[in-house]
């Protein structure tokens, strides 16, 4: 605790407090006996007025007696001169008592024995009074008798009433003095006890702040020994750490100084005048110089001839300024340095300052990035490439024009290489399966009139020259699929000469281009200053990928295209034969209706002629087969016409309630023979817009087949909401719903299909297939729907869609 407080640097505040607490018990103690003596200086001055007030009483009642005495005395004296004496000193002692009541009075401060002391006074001056009286008596010699009744009648009770007042006075203030007397011994008892306990409680808080300051006093001394003996310590430590710090420091110096000996960057120490003072050994690795041959040169001596004007201009510019090169410092630049021997290469440096004392240095850091400045050229030229591919796959997907990329590519790629010429080419094989090359893209090399009209002709055409000599270099890049380098084509036995007058031929690159390792095309290059090498090819990698895919593409559109014509031309015939086949049908059906409309004829005339019974019934066969057969050809008739295109419509305002009933009134002997009932609920009075022969065509059919693909029993209903349905919006769907054997779910698709049965051509009920194909075509035709959904718990639901008349 002692040592949290000593710590804080709360232990002086404490003894402060402890030296505050024992003078403010000092001076309480001093305050205390003031107000003791205060108060007993006040009861002493009571009780010694009281004492005064007795002695004033005492040499009173002494007076009185002489009083007494003298008034005996004066009664029994006849001698003139006597009585004379005696009523002077009778006069004295009155007066003495007189002025010894006033004193009285004085020093009365009770009010009721102040009024006593009055009334003792009033019966004193009447008594006085009388004595006057009696006085004027005493002096005629004749009246003495009279005189002595008068004194004894008179004065007396007088005297005696005023000895009474006395006592009761005197008993008052010696009960006032007994009861001061006690007070001041019970005050100076009890002041004498407080005064004893106050000093005993202040001497023990006192001793106990003296004994808790000593304590602490003692506790401070310790810990300052302790603290002494810590800091001690602590020098020693730190005296030892100091040590161990500087054998570190020199240990780091020496480690620093094999780091900067063993530092693959130059380093180099300079004064504020760029005169080199130090260097490390990398610096010989960089520029050639040794380390001797540097010290004390300029730092210039490691710069390009063009660059040392301008360092030399900034020297000064700081010796004359003291330029301040805060900002310059630590910052990395990009220079170039040159090599003992003349080679100048880019190195990058970074410059530190040093101060020490009232000297100024300077520290440089010098790397080569002759690496990384060829990375950052094939970074760009890899850019270059990438943007370049970007632009020619936007042109080709808009313009679809291969050559005319082709020389985009080319004039790119020869300005990137830094190339003299070059062409890129497109690889085909010939009946034997030898390759050849077709360019897209070739640089004006033309070297005479020959060559100048064939480059003409091939700028004219708009086509591609083909080369087929395989005996060249990029013949070899053709039979091989390799790439083909070669940097001096003289010596080079691939080259094989060229023809005269062709420009020469320093340096050729040859590139294969793949697509799914199949050859699609070649790059040839030529005349790049520096030559060609693997690092070039890798450069170009991704432009051969991308022309590779180009002409994958181009060659897959041109099959599409091919593939797409020929679907054309089909599609056309189709729809020529359809037409025709709709148009013979057409022609066939009315070239049947009309024979068969006279069989008919015919054979109803036979029916009303007499005939026997068997005659009869073949004669109705061949009603009911003609009939059968006339139902067909017109079936065969709609929907030939509706391919054709020759279906008439006329839609108005149809009561969709009026065409509901004529058509159940059709159908009902047909559901009564088939046992099917059929339920139509009380449709409102709505139109819709529609044809309504087609309609009501529309709707025979879907009864027709709910009664003919329903049970025995069953049921046929009908149906009306208003709903959205295949873009028909509002539309008034009125639905046809049976509870036959239903669809299967497998066959839907295939619903409307022409003579399509679903499977049910070799059952007993009869249908050509084609009603719900026509029927959904003519709903279509009305802007209207045809729509199917199962019916719930079996059988099918066909809606009929048509839109609301306005």
């Amino acid at each position: 605790m002692i040592n949290k407080l000593y710590q804080k640097g709360w232990y002086e505040w404490l003894l402060a407090a402890g030296f505050i607490f024992i003078m403010g018990s000092v001076f309480s103690l001093y305050q205390v006996h003031r107000d003791y003596e205060a108060s007993e200086n006040e009861r002493f001055n009571t009780f010694a007025l009281e004492q005064s007030k007795l002695e004033i009483i005492s040499k009173m009642y002494g007076l009185r007696n002489q009083l007494k005495v003298q008034l005996e005395a004066l009664t029994q004296q006849t001698e003139p001169h006597r009585r004379e004496a005696l009523q002077r000193h009778l006069n004295i002692t009155r007066k003495s008592i007189v002025e010894k009541g006033q004193q009285l009075r004085a020093l009365e401060t009770d009010p009721e024995r102040a009024g006593i002391l009055q009334r003792q006074l009033a019966v004193l001056n009447e008594g006085l009074a009388e004595q006057l009286y009696f006085q004027s008596l005493v002096n005629d010699f004749d009246a003495i008798q009279a005189a002595q009744r008068v004194l004894y009648n008179r004065i007396l009770p007088i005297q005696n009433r005023a000895d009474m007042l006395l006592t009761e006075y005197n008993g008052r203030v010696l009960d006032s003095f007994n009861q001061v007397k006690s007070d001041l011994i019970d005050y100076q008892q009890t002041k004498s006890r407080e005064m004893t306990e106050w000093i005993f409680w202040v001497v023990v808080w006192v001793l106990t702040v003296s004994v808790l300051v000593f304590w602490l006093v003692i506790q401070a001394r310790r810990r300052g020994r302790r603290h002494a003996q810590e800091l001690s310590d602590q020098v020693a430590t730190r005296t030892h750490e100091l040590e161990l710090a500087r054998a570190e420091l020199q240990r780091a110096l020496a480690e620093q100084e094999a780091i900067v000996d063993s530092a693959p960057d130059a380093i180099i120490k300079t004064d504020c005048h760029a005169n080199i003072v130090d260097v490390n050994p990398a610096v010989q690795t960089l520029f050639g110089y040794a380390p001797q041959e540097l010290l004390g040169q300029n730092v210039k001596v490691l710069m390009p001839i063009q660059a040392r004007r301008a360092h030399e201009e900034h020297v000064r510019q700081f010796d004359a300024s003291r330029l301040k090169v805060t900002n310059m410092m630590g910052r990395k630049g990009r220079v170039e340095g040159r090599h003992k021997n003349g080679r100048v290469f880019p190195v990058e440096a970074a410059i530190g300052e040093i101060k020490q004392s009232d000297q100024r240095g300077f520290t440089v850091l010098i790397r080569d990035v002759s690496r990384t400045v060829e990375i950052e050229r094939a970074l760009m030229q890899q850019k270059d490439i990438l943007e370049v591919l970007w632009q020619a796959t936007n042109e080709f997907m808009v313009t679809r024009n291969l050559r005319k990329v082709a020389d985009f590519l080319l004039d790119k790629v020869i300005a990137v290489t830094q190339s003299e010429y070059g062409f890129i080419g497109e690889v085909h094989y010939d009946d034997e399966g030898q390759p050849y090359l077709k360019t897209l893209a070739l640089t004006d090399i033309a070297w005479n009139e020959e060559t100048r009209a064939l480059y003409a002709s091939y700028e004219a055409k708009d086509e591609g020259l083909e080369f087929t000599n395989l005996d060249t270099l990029f013949g070899e890049v053709l039979t091989s699929e390799y790439v083909v380098i070669s940097n001096d084509p003289d010596t080079d036995p691939r080259a094989r000469g060229l023809p005269e007058g062709h420009p020469a031929l320093n340096a050729f690159l040859g590139i294969p281009v793949f697509y799914a390792n199949q050859l699609v095309g070649m790059v040839g290059l030529a005349n790049r200053p520096e030559g060609y090498d693997d690092s070039l090819v890798e450069l170009l990698q991704p432009f051969t990928q991308n022309y590779g895919a180009l002409i994958y593409v181009r060659r897959m559109l041109s099959v599409q295209e091919r593939m797409h014509e020929e679907i054309v031309n089909e599609r056309n015939h189709a729809e020529k034969a359809s037409r025709a086949k709709s148009e013979f049908l057409s022609s066939m059906s009315h070239e049947l209706r009309t024979p068969l409309n006279s069989i008919l004829g015919y054979a109803q005339l036979l029916d009303m002629d007499p005939l026997s019974d068997e005659q009869l019934e073949n004669v109705r066969e061949i009603v009911q087969a003609g009939e059968h057969l006339l139902d067909l050809i017109n079936v065969v008739l709609d929907l030939s016409k509706i391919e054709a295109g020759k279906v008439q419509l006329n839609c108005d305002p149809v009561s969709l309630s009026s065409v509901v009933d004529e058509s159940l009134s059709l159908v009902r002997s047909l559901a009564e023979s088939a046992d099917v009932a059929l339920i139509s609920p009380d449709l409102p009075e709505i139109e819709v817009q529609a044809d309504r022969v087609r309609f009501k065509q529309t709707l025979l059919n879907l009864l027709s087949n709910a009664i003919k693909y329903n049970r025995s029993g069953g049921e046929v209903s009908l149906a009306l909401d208003e709903s959205t349905s295949q873009g028909v919006s509002p539309a008034m769907t009125l639905w046809v719903c049976d509870t036959g054997y239903g669809i299967d779910p497998d066959k839907v698709s295939q619903l409307f299909e022409p003579f399509n049965r679903l499977g049910r051509e070799g059952g007993v009920t009869e249908g050509t297939g084609v009603g719900l194909a026509i029927s959904k075509e003519l709903m279509t035709l009305q802007g209207g729907d045809l729509i199917y959904r199962p019916n719930t718990p079996q059988g099918s639901c066909f809606g009929i869609c048509l839109p609301r008349a306005t």
